[in-house]
């Protein structure tokens, strides 16, 4: 990712931190577990991925999530995050700590 790319994504923190501190622990899970994945996944493996341990409350978020536009299912009846800048987002702060800005080498 090159530097204006980082610079784009740390100019959106606020907006997507808002959108992540306003969504239950739950929520944060399956999101995240989506998001570390290159691929769109079912429910079942977002169950196991997001170690929510209960299909049905994995379930319950996705669909959610589905509903408030953040997720969106493929006809195969797999799910991705809507906002390909969000996945972006997530990825980076499950990597650097939660909603820390992004550091611009410079």
């Amino acid at each position: 990712m090159d530097e204006a790319e980082l610079q784009r994504l740390d100019n959106l923190t606020p907006k997507y931190k808002c959108l992540l501190d306003n969504l239950s622990p739950q929520k944060r899970k399956v999101l995240t577990a989506i998001a570390r994945e290159e691929n769109p996944l079912r429910v079942i493996e977002i169950t196991r991925a997001s170690r929510l341990h209960q299909q049905n409350r994995a379930s319950a978020s996705v669909y959610r999530l589905k509903i408030n536009g953040l997720l969106t299912r493929n006809e195969d009846g797999r799910y991705t995050i809507t906002d390909p800048d969000l996945k972006k987002y997530i990825r980076m702060r499950s990597h650097m700590g939660e909603y820390s800005p992004i550091a611009i080498a410079g």
